[in-house]
């Protein structure tokens, strides 16, 4: 097992390698390479080889710039930061959050140790199946950016190579399944595996509609045309027909072993599909817009919900993230929305928050193959891009930014250029 010591400083850089060696003999590991690597020859690193990535100390001032250079290069592996044990004390709350890393004290060397550990664990798992991530995308008020916030995610990691399929739960407003022109056979293949509660693994295909301009990366399973055979209301429930918790516990896990990506749109009717849904994700991010009514009554309802909750693993907050959408400075901070956070005792502490800068090009979205992704501007692409890469990494390709006909002129002149 490999594990690089990444810090801009050589003495902070040697100080880092003595302890990771202490800690893994500690932790009994007598199988790992522990590698030095400069900040700028990241590029030369043997992906393939690499199992783990420990930042030291001398990166802390520049860490919000560094972890995404280091998840273009190694998108796969754990990253822990080790800091000064002061530094830990008063930022590694802040720091876990907005990172969404694994960040440890110098002096703690059972911290270290445990992180060594997780990565020979990743690393003995190997590639178990194309799945990377099952995510969920909810939202508690309508109207706050739920479904653009999925597309943008989804179109983020189709350009980046990855496989995506998008589930659209929203019965009451299927955006997602008009934007991606989901066809009537497509819909109805749905509604017919949701009468049955099943989803047959010979006909899966059957259900999944491509997204133009996506080149086969990114396809949608669209709500059936009709709403009383919607995933939440159902109406064949009561006529003691399977219940769509069944449906989708037998979609899930057939979508996790054909793509990299699952995202849902959890929609605004949280019926029993939603709460099927949930233990089945592994990261669920609540959007809010930055109004704080909105805020307040995304805050309310969650605490009523989880209140309520027959089952804790209906609502684990601790799979859960916060993404203040359209934020724009005006009406709530993201420090404010921490604090209404803190106060209701509804989060852990370690809960990440994001905000998405406000694009007035980028919520025109709706035409086939395009999303705030693809329209916003370039500030607001790059926050879109970071928060997938934290949910799902993926190695960034400028390239893969850049509109097709562009693309094909880069090419063109590089071809010209060797001649």
């Amino acid at each position: 097992m490999q594990v690089i010591i990444l810090d801009r400083e050589p003495a902070s850089r040697a100080t880092m390698h003595g302890r990771a060696q202490l800690a893994a003999r500690q932790a009994e590991l007598r199988r790992i390479d522990l590698v030095d690597v400069e900040l700028n020859s990241l590029s030369a690193v043997n992906v393939s080889m690499v199992h783990g990535c420990l930042i030291g100390p001398g990166c802390y001032e520049l860490i919000d710039q560094i972890i995404p250079r280091v998840r273009q290069f190694l998108p796969n592996i754990p990253i822990g930061l080790v800091l000064e044990n002061e530094v830990y004390a008063n930022q590694a709350v802040n720091l876990r959050r907005l990172l969404n890393i694994r960040v440890m004290p110098l002096g703690d060397l059972a911290q270290i140790a445990s992180f060594l550990i997780d990565c020979e664990t990743e690393m003995l798992r190997g590639d178990s199946g194309a799945n990377r991530g099952v995510v969920g995308v909810a939202q508690l008020k309508g109207g706050v950016g739920a479904t653009t916030i999925t597309a943008a995610l989804a179109s983020c990691w189709a350009k980046h190579g990855l496989s995506v399929v998008a589930v659209d739960l929203d019965d009451v407003n299927p955006q997602l399944t008009d934007w991606g022109r989901v066809g009537s056979a497509q819909r109805t293949v749905t509604a017919e595996f949701l009468k049955q509660g099943e989803v047959s693994q010979a006909r899966l295909n059957e259900m999944l509609s491509p997204v133009e301009g996506f080149d086969g990366k990114f396809v949608i399973v669209g709500q059936p045309e009709s709403y009383n055979r919607s995933f939440h209301f159902k109406a064949d429930v009561i006529e003691n027909a399977p219940s769509s918790a069944e449906f989708m516990s037998s979609l899930i896990p057939l979508l996790r072993d054909e793509f990299d990506v699952v995202i849902i749109d959890l929609g605004r009717s949280w019926g029993v599909s939603t709460f099927a849904t949930l233990p089945l994700c592994q990261e669920v991010l609540l959007v809010t817009d930055d109004d704080g009514m909105s805020v307040r009554r995304t805050l309310d309802n969650l605490f009523r919900l989880k209140r309520e909750a027959s089952e804790a693993s209906e609502l684990d907050l601790n799979r859960w993230a916060l993404v203040l959408n359209a934020y724009t400075g005006r009406l709530i901070s993201p420090a404010d929305l921490a604090q209404e956070i803190q106060d209701m005792e509804l989060f852990p502490p370690e809960t990440n928050l994001y905000s998405i800068p406000f694009s007035e090009r980028g919520r025109q979205w709706g035409a086939p193959g395009q999303t705030l992704y693809e329209l916003a501007e370039d500030n607001v692409r790059y926050v879109v891009r970071q928060l997938a890469a934290n949910l799902v990494p993926f190695r960034y390709d400028a390239s893969a930014d850049q509109p097709k006909l562009e693309r094909l002129m880069t090419k063109w002149k590089a071809l010209i250029g060797r001649k």
